[in-house]
């Protein structure tokens, strides 16, 4: 008995190293893609020979510049361009035309042109192929491109070439802050869980290099405009996710900036009586950088600083209300997080007005209140 377990046994090892790698693929057979472009096609055409929806432009890198002392003067990375009718066979015909598996495990950034992001159809479908596509991690970026994504991916800087989670080197933080930047899996949840509504940043092309300016607004997965940066600005704080942004205030004959340490947001009341009446609690802390040197200036002191905290409060309250406007009676869309607040904090109030939240929210009353608190004015003499 012992002696047949150990034969068996020895099969059994046997067969173990005999299994090998059955499915695998060699790197130098596969096409990595590290930035994915998608544009509505320019000459859009459906028939039963030719359709033409789709203009993909995939970044793939180029391995020899990767070697630290490789590359010389070869480009960072490879483009392709393919155009279809669905993003499966947009897909499918640039492996066969290329002749090699196409990878999307390390796409970093997905681009989407305006044209594109202005088709509820095309977002919808392209939505929904990457939610399908396990490949795609939800970590990967998603942007709304100015013009078009291929303008965006082909683009050159003077400093750093397009890449890893795309120029981020070059994001100006007062435009948008590090808690806006959308990845698919934030699209994805506040997609289906807020009947299509959601914010995406928009990527600009400048003279010599990229860089966030505003985002796209999306109700009932249709495109309803753009918010410029200082509105992103403001929609930051009413989310409570302005951390490590700043404030520029014109104060006694100078430009003050606020920079924020601390930020929360709420919602401190709710009620309901033909139309929804909501108070907004925003409090922040913070610091003053720089102001002027002028020795005819007396010199920062409590009075002063409390001076500048009520006029930061007013400027602010008064950009909130603002974008509030835009939000309320231009777009018809809640992107401040009031839906969500409500269901937490005030369900009895959000089951009266659930039914119907969309046409509330756009009547709806709401309060501001802003507590700013300087906490440091820096070293001075």
């Amino acid at each position: 008995m012992k002696k047949k377990n150990k034969y068996l046994s020895i099969l059994f090892v046997t067969l173990l190293l005999l299994t090998g790698c059955w499915d695998k693929k060699e790197i130098d057979d596969q096409q990595f893609v590290i930035s994915l472009g998608i544009d509505k096609s320019e000459k859009e055409t459906i028939s039963s020979k030719n359709s033409y929806r789709y203009n993909i432009t995939y970044a793939t890198p180029n391995l020899s510049t990767v070697q630290k002392n490789g590359g010389g003067n070869e480009p960072f990375r490879y483009f392709q361009y393919v155009t279809g009718d669905t993003l499966t066979g947009t897909i499918k015909k640039a492996q066969a035309y290329y002749l090699e598996p196409i990878n999307f495990e390390h796409v970093k950034t997905i681009i989407l042109g305006k044209e594109l992001a202005k088709d509820k159809v095309l977002f919808q479908e392209v939505l929904d192929y990457i939610d399908r596509t396990p490949q795609f991690g939800r970590t990967v970026l998603v942007m709304i491109a100015e013009n078009t994504a291929k303008e965006i991916l082909e683009a050159k800087e003077e400093t750093k070439p397009f890449r890893n989670r795309y120029a981020i080197h070059s994001q100006d933080i007062t435009s948008i802050p590090d808690e806006l930047i959308i990845d698919v899996g934030k699209v994805l949840n506040q997609l289906i869980n807020n009947e299509g509504t959601t914010f995406i940043p928009r990527i600009k092309k400048g003279k010599n290099n990229l860089g966030f300016s505003g985002g796209a607004v999306f109700r009932d997965y249709q495109f309803q405009g753009w918010l410029d940066e200082a509105q992103v600005r403001v929609l930051s704080w009413t989310l409570g996710k302005n951390k490590g942004g700043y404030f520029p205030i014109w104060y006694q004959g100078a430009y003050v900036p606020y920079e924020v340490s601390h930020i929360s947001s709420k919602v401190v009341s709710a009620t309901y009586d033909k139309y929804l009446k909501v108070k907004v609690q925003i409090e922040t802390e913070g610091d003053i950088s720089e102001y002027i040197l002028d020795n005819s200036k007396k010199y920062i002191d409590s009075k002063w600083v409390k001076q500048l905290e009520i006029e930061l409060e007013e400027a602010i309250k008064k950009e909130i209300r603002d974008v509030f406007d835009i939000l309320q009676m231009e777009y018809k869309v809640d992107i401040i997080g009031l839906k969500d607040q409500l269901k937490l904090k005030y369900p009895k109030v959000w089951k009266e007005i659930k039914e119907d939240y969309e046409k509330i929210f756009e009547e709806a009353e709401i309060e501001i209140d802003v507590n700013i608190s300087i906490r440091r004015i820096g070293m001075v003499y």
